[in-house]
């Protein structure tokens, strides 16, 4: 019986704390009003069919409107949302495409408005909340005519909460049976204070393809006014080798050179790529807003795109490594702020310059001709490789056309030649004024002609000092001419070429 007893005790015990604890958990925990769940309206969208939005002072009225599907629509259609404002910024091809996902929201924020809290049940002066006419933005939703049992819908929003963190603006339902102030999250009043820049779509970076394929050429003005222009190879179909996209671009302007396709790539293309379009910050900027987000000192950036042209202004105001860069696209007078870095608006064509002046794989070469100071040469190649048998071939002949006098070329001789002529490294002297080229034809020379398909390629090199020679490529204009290489690689060139046809071997 004792037992007994000391059980209920002990349950009862128990019980006591529970309830304490649940006590105790209600006044800590907020309620459902406290979560921001106070309901200031419940409407049903369908009824809808326009929100306008008035600026504080009546000075910019406008709409999103909404049509519901009609009655012959496909199962699941949307409505079909639209913005107007009689002309001012409704232009899509002036200021870019409104997102319909964006006016939606103003539909469903509007007919669901919740209020983190009660700020007053019945003010004297509405002004102090920023609520009164002349300073509060007025939103109206007006219901569609056969919504019968549906109204027309005023709702105030007043100035932003200083008081609790900054979180939130007051706002008032405005009629006489609604006099009470709420605070509404910064969220739900974003969507009325935005003006059009919160209707307006982000999706402005352009699709460069799985390789950079989708790109023709390439413009980049620097923020020192240096113009660079990049052209893409073009990409070959062949049985053996697939579609070749090797080298993928090289310069033309304002030097003709192959440039390093990892600077172009992860210092260029994927930073543009990988920028996060955050928000429109401005419609038809003012000069003082241009220059606030640094487009009075910007890059321009062009790109030829197999869909298109597409030109970029970037502004970097706090630097290019800032994280926040702006955009403005040729043609639209928007500006967007975007999250992410632009090194490339301070690059100029020596950075973007390849380190070897050629670039090609010797399993795509077919014939390779060589112009030295010394004589003219000509070597077939044939490096083939099967990878699914594992097997390959090789045959390599070179002829002197100085004496008719042809040879076999070993493995040896053949891959150790090629390695010499496609290692040639470029120096840092550039062509100017100071240092010209002083020959008129090329020291230098090698032709390349691709051994599956139709492409043949060229590279020059002109005397300039008597270590440095320019290099052109194919048929550039000799204005072209800016960046040099050393000749100690190409006497290389040249005495391999000497050795061989003296029946020597040529050293690793």
């Amino acid at each position: 019986m004792k037992k007994q007893v000391k059980k209920i005790v002990f349950v009862g015990i128990i019980v006591v704390l529970l309830l304490l604890g649940w006590f105790i958990l209600e006044q800590i925990i907020p309620d459902d009003e406290s979560k921001g769940t106070i309901k200031i309206l419940d409407l049903d969208p369908v009824d809808y069919s326009m929100v306008g939005i008035v600026e504080p002072g009546q000075t910019y009225q406008y709409f999103i409107g909404k049509l519901e599907p009609g009655e012959d629509a496909e199962e699941g259609a949307e409505p079909q949302y639209y913005f107007w404002d009689d002309g001012q910024f409704d232009q899509m091809d002036k200021y870019g495409y409104y997102e319909p996902y964006n006016m939606e929201k103003v539909f469903e924020r509007l007919t669901s408005l919740t209020a983190l809290e009660l700020v007053d049940e019945a003010p004297e002066d509405y002004a102090q909340y920023g609520l009164d006419l002349e300073s509060a933005t007025v939103v109206v939703a007006e219901p569609y005519d056969y919504a019968e049992e549906a109204e027309t819908v005023r709702v105030l929003i007043g100035d932003r909460n200083k008081i609790v963190s900054g979180e939130g603006y007051y706002c008032r339902v405005l009629s006489d049976e609604t006099p009470e102030v709420y605070l509404i999250e910064t969220l739900d009043a974003g969507t009325f204070l935005g003006g059009p820049a919160f209707f307006l779509s982000t999706e402005i970076l352009p699709n460069f393809g799985t390789y950079y394929d989708e790109v023709r050429h390439i413009t980049l003005t620097n923020r020192a006014g240096e113009v660079i222009k990049f052209s893409r190879f073009d990409s070959f179909k062949s049985d053996e080798v697939g579609e070749l996209i090797y080298t993928n671009f090289y310069m033309t302007s304002p030097y003709s050179c192959y440039v390093n396709d990892d600077i172009i790539g992860t210092q260029m293309l994927e930073q543009f790529v990988n920028t996060q379009v955050a928000q429109v910050c401005a419609v038809a900027p003012t000069a003082e807003e241009l220059t606030q987000y640094g487009f009075d000192n910007c890059a321009t950036v062009e790109f030829n795109l197999v869909g298109g042209d597409l030109t970029y202004r970037i502004g970097t105001p706090n630097g290019p490594t800032a994280g926040v860069v702006y955009m403005m696209v040729d043609g639209f007078d928007t500006v967007y702020m975007c999250y992410g870095e632009a090194g490339y608006v301070d690059m100029n064509a020596m950075s973007f310059r390849s380190g070897l002046a050629w670039i090609h794989d010797i399993k795509l070469a077919g014939t390779l001709d060589i112009h030295t100071p010394s004589g003219d040469y000509t070597v077939v190649l044939d490096d083939t490789v099967d990878s699914g048998k594992g097997t390959g071939t090789w045959i390599a002949q070179i002829t002197d056309h100085s004496t008719g006098v042809s040879a076999i070329l070993s493995e040896n001789n053949g891959r150790n030649l090629y390695a010499d002529c496609i290692s040639v490294k470029y120096d840092e002297l550039v062509v100017s004024d100071e240092f010209p080229i002083i020959e008129d034809e090329p020291a230098y020379s090698m032709t390349l002609k691709y051994k599956d398909f139709d492409y043949t390629t060229k590279v020059s090199f002109y005397k300039v000092t008597s270590r440095q020679y320019a290099v052109l490529f194919d048929d550039d204009p000799i204005e072209k001419a800016g960046f040099t290489v050393n000749v100690v690689k190409l006497k290389e060139i040249a005495e391999d070429l000497r050795i061989i046809m003296d029946g020597g071997v040529i050293d690793d």
